[in-house]
């Protein structure tokens, strides 16, 4: 019975007890009966491996008592979160508002789940005490199963009631925002302000009513995967909309009164632009080429007046006039003698960063030459030697004198 598998647990203190009182006679009878004989010593060698399977057989009748208990408290504390979250998964959809008191109902349900962990730890060690009967393994089994099941029903629906409260009040939130707006522009409308134009206003309007369509669609989408939380929010975006749509029908006779005024508005600026334009400079530099063909341009500009002219020079075109200055200024002699000083202050300058760069690298390699020139040629030196060896361990004929080796 204590290493069978497939014992009974029950049996376990019925058979302790039945133990002792065979223990109880087997005494009375040694007692009487001569030590000498051989059966009596038998009979005293099972009273003692009797009396040690007792303790054995009365501890695990206990273990199995208080596992069968905790397993009665488990199941009791399961059923009760199981019901609380049932409640909640076979109701019809709630508002916002009473769905935010059923959710704390849910959180107040997580002292049984903590209840629940720290009894699943102690049935779990005295099921390990009956081990290897199977009956304690099988319990074990199932146990953990079905505490592992209620434990992600409950955070599951209370994470999926708390996701749709939160959606739903942003969505109350955002509507009220909208209601806000529309309301603003609705007494601006009413009364009206030289501040704000009707194309302001249309342009609000339209902005609300592409807004309200896209809240639509979202409270729509929000409205298939919701469980527990009724959308309040769907009827209340059809009012808005109505009413948006009923206000921009109402400005749209004075948009199209206002709509002139914005086109002459426009025709005067488009007038003042043409007055503002500058003059064609391609046609009057033609004029002057045909009134005087045979003059330079500075000169007819001269005599007409303008005096504070450019030089030719710089005149020129931007290429021209930069090959110009570059060409003479990177030539080592100067083409034209006539150069100003600020022309020639910049060749000093540059011949001077030439040269500053130039004779660290001619230094450098006339100390090169000159170390090349200190290298001994001869052969008696020691240095020599080893340095001509190294030099003709690189021959292969040498190192192979009879020809190369076979392939």
């Amino acid at each position: 019975l204590r290493h069978n598998a497939e014992a009974v647990p029950t049996q376990y203190a019925p058979k302790a007890e039945e133990l002792k009182k065979e223990v109880e006679a087997a005494k009375s009878i040694i007692a009487n009966a001569p030590a000498s004989d051989a059966h009596v010593q038998q009979l005293q060698q099972a009273v003692a491996t009797a009396e040690t399977l007792i303790p054995d057989l009365e501890e695990r009748a206990s273990i199995w008592l208080r596992f069968v208990k905790s397993k009665d408290d488990l199941y009791d504390d399961l059923e009760k979160l199981e019901n609380t979250v049932s409640d909640v998964l076979n109701r019809p959809r709630i508002s916002v508002s009473q769905a935010q008191p059923r959710l704390n109902k849910l959180k107040e349900q997580g002292y049984l789940l903590d209840r629940i962990r720290n009894s699943k730890v102690d049935f779990d060690d005295l099921g390990e005490a009956l081990l290897p009967l199977t009956v304690a393994e099988d319990e074990l089994r199932f146990m953990h199963v079905h505490v592992e099941s209620i434990e992600r029903q409950y955070e599951d629906t209370m994470d999926k009631l708390n996701a749709e409260i939160t959606a739903e009040i942003e969505l109350l939130r955002t509507l009220d925002i909208l209601s806000n707006e529309l309301s603003q522009c609705k007494e601006d409308i009413n009364n009206p302000t030289i501040d704000v134009d009707e194309l302001s206003r249309a342009t609000m309007l339209n902005d609300a009513i592409a807004h309200l369509e896209n809240q639509k669609v979202v409270v729509a989408r929000s409205e298939k995967d919701r469980k527990f939380v009724e959308s309040s929010t769907s009827t209340d975006l059809e009012q808005l909309l109505a009413e948006a749509k009923r206000l921009l029908k109402e400005i749209e006779p004075r948009l199209q009164l206002a709509q002139p005024d914005h086109d002459n508005e426009d025709e005067e600026d488009e007038d003042k632009g043409s007055e503002e334009k500058p003059y064609d400079v391609r046609a009057a530099a033609e004029v002057l080429s045909a009134l005087y063909p045979d003059e330079h341009p500075h000169n007819v500009l001269r005599n007409i007046g303008f005096e504070e002219l450019p030089s030719d020079s710089e005149s020129r075109s931007e290429f021209d006039s930069l090959d110009s200055r570059s060409d003479g200024l990177l030539s080592p002699i100067p083409d034209d003698s006539t150069l100003n000083e600020e022309q020639l202050r910049r060749q000093r300058s540059r011949w001077r960063r030439v040269l500053r760069t130039a004779l660290p690298l001619q230094a450098l390699l006339v100390l090169l030459m000159g170390a090349a020139c200190l290298v001994p040629h001869c052969d008696d030196e020691y240095c020599c030697q080893l340095l001509n060896n190294f030099a003709k361990s690189f021959d292969p004929s040498l190192e192979f004198v009879n020809g190369p080796p076979p392939f």
